[in-house]
């Protein structure tokens, strides 16, 4: 299903837009800090910043809440592609990457077993600054 056939005339869920965009921020705070003693812990806050960065971007180009709860769900890279297809300018990169190896454990709840030597500081230090970018960046 097109990311665009619930996009509502009426601006939708447009308001939430902001509030995605300030829990996407709370929930990187400290991602940084927390990454070398709690890998997996970081990985889940940083899975859920993207997919409320991401979902805050297609709330204010008019996609409702609604369909991103039914149709992207927690799919980081379902998500990514459809807010390129509204008009993200091009991601920061290695942005792609990092949704695609966070989505298999975030999706299925099992960042329990997401194999922490993927990850080093440096990877979390850009990951983290991927999504910081992604809600600057939001309309």
């Amino acid at each position: 299903m097109s990311c665009f056939s619930h996009r509502s005339a009426r601006g939708g869920d447009r308001h939430l837009a902001s509030l995605f965009r300030e829990n996407a921020t709370e929930f990187l705070s400290g991602v940084e800090d927390i990454a070398s003693v709690y890998p997996r812990e970081a990985g889940h806050m940083t899975s859920i910043a993207m997919e409320l960065a991401l979902k805050s971007h297609l709330l204010a180009f008019g996609v409702s809440d609604d369909w991103n709860r039914t149709h992207l769900r927690h799919d980081l890279t379902k998500a990514l592609r459809c807010a390129r297809r509204a008009g993200l300018v091009e991601p920061p990169g290695g942005m792609a990457a990092v949704a695609a190896l966070f989505t298999p454990y975030y999706t299925n709840h099992a960042f329990n077993r997401f194999p922490t030597t993927l990850f080093t500081a440096a990877d979390w230090r850009h990951a983290a600054g991927a999504v910081r970018a992604v809600i600057g960046d939001a309309p």
